[in-house]
């Protein structure tokens, strides 16, 4: 991803108390002293140029400075009290970070946050890596471009709790998109000559441990594969939502589980039955984790034993993130077209499970542990979940619908700090 650009401005300003005021010259020496501690500290971000602020004329230089790429302002102070310049610094557009000891940084962040302004106070080295973290997260988010696929209205009849509203995604997360037809899909996985899809066809075979699908759904599918990353390439895309429940799909006897599969693994979010939902919860957190996620349904199993299914056709093989485990090849539900995957989870896994509503208002986070896989027990993939107080959780999931994302392993602290920076209330299931 696009790393955080991060403006560095180091302020000496307004004689107060005891505190004076260096000479220009010894503060020119201490900001580059200072911004080779932070290029050095955070490699994982980009610093553009510092700036010394010591008068309203170098706040007006600042603003020129200042472009559409600056993810955030990085503020210390060098010098005297600077109380105001500092907040006029936060006022200018991009979110303010202020670092540096004492209770300086929380009466400044304290001012903006009153005035609908984002502000940021870190505790310490640590805390300011946790936020640029979250904030890249962020960026992540809205440098994503979803190819919506569907020749209907949404939401999808198989998924009427999703989100549909794709301008209010694009406002309110600035997530933007694409929309084309399940026709313009099929015509470009038409076009995919075999010999390109059996070269994939045949790495896959050769590594799965066992396979119950033949050859010819195989292709189609990776033809499907092929066609979307086509299609996602000439549309600049960077995640996919089919609307897979229309029956053209069985039309022309394909489902894209399998290129669903092999998309996660490559990082890009992929969603089944249009559920933007599901989508934006997914991308979240694949981008936290860096590891590709599951999608499936979600319900009640077992109430004495706090025990919930997660089912569906969509597992990634790299469940913990680069290394593919064991798999199995089958076709889709038993219906003997598609094709579909089957990759076992080791029992006691943490997984965490996601979903947004249908107004990118609120977000549902789960914590659960795999107590065992399922090969075939209703979808392709059933994971059994255990959960504290099962029922409760259940009653939640009436307010935001039956998909829910999920990565292994326990993200929820810092999906629920991502949420929060991105204007979404958090509901907690720990």
């Amino acid at each position: 991803m696009d790393l955080l650009k991060i403006k560095p401005v180091f302020v000496s300003y307004e004689r107060g108390f005891f505190r004076s005021l260096p000479s220009r010259e010894s503060l020119e020496k201490e900001v580059e002293k200072r911004y080779s501690k932070l290029k050095k500290e955070f490699p994982e971000v980009v610093f553009l140029k510092p700036s010394l602020v010591t008068s309203y004329r170098d706040l007006e230089v600042l603003r020129e400075e200042l472009t559409y790429s600056t993810d955030a302002i990085l503020v210390e102070r060098l010098g005297g009290i600077a109380h105001k310049i500092m907040a006029d610094i936060g006022l200018i557009g991009p979110p303010l970070i202020m670092v540096g000891g004492g209770v300086l940084n929380h009466d400044i962040v304290a001012y903006l946050r009153a005035r609908g302004v984002e502000a940021h106070a870190p505790i310490d080295e640590n805390d300011l890596r946790k936020l640029f973290r979250r904030l890249a997260v962020r960026k992540k988010m809205r440098l994503t471009r979803v190819l919506v696929v569907s020749s209907k209205a949404l939401p999808s009849f198989s998924a009427l709790s999703s989100a549909y509203n794709l301008d209010l995604m694009k406002l309110k997360l600035g997530v933007d998109y694409e929309w084309i037809s399940s026709e313009e899909l099929l015509s470009q996985m038409t076009s995919v000559s075999d010999d390109k899809a059996r070269e994939i066809v045949n790495k896959l075979a050769s590594q799965a441990s066992k396979i119950k699908v033949d050859e010819e759904n195989l292709l189609r599918s990776i033809k499907l594969y092929i066609a979307l990353k086509e299609l996602m390439t000439k549309y600049y895309c960077n995640a996919v939502t089919v609307d897979c429940a229309e029956p053209i799909y069985y039309e022309y006897r394909v489902t894209p589980c399998l290129a669903f599969t092999l998309l996660k693994d490559e990082k890009i979010p992929a969603s089944c039955e249009a559920d933007l939902s599901a989508l934006i919860a997914m991308a979240m957190l694949m981008y936290i984790s860096e590891k590709p996620a599951f999608m499936g349904n979600l319900w009640l199993h077992s109430a004495e034993n706090d025990l919930m299914r997660y089912s569906h056709d969509v597992p990634p093989t790299k469940i913990f993130g680069e290394r593919v485990e064991r798999y199995e090849l089958h076709d889709f539900h038993n219906k003997g077209y598609g094709a579909t995957v089957y990759v076992e989870v080791p029992p006691k896994t943490d997984i965490t499970l996601a979903r947004v509503n249908s107004y990118f208002t609120k977000i549902l986070i789960i914590k659960g542990t795999v107590e065992s896989s399922l090969e075939g027990a209703g979808c392709r993939e059933t994971l059994e979940v255990s959960v504290r107080n099962a029922v409760e959780l259940t009653k939640k999931i009436s307010w935001y619908g039956h998909h829910f994302s999920a990565v292994l392993g326990d993200y929820t602290r810092e999906l629920s700090e991502v949420a929060e920076l991105m204007g979404i209330s958090v509901e907690l299931h720990l």
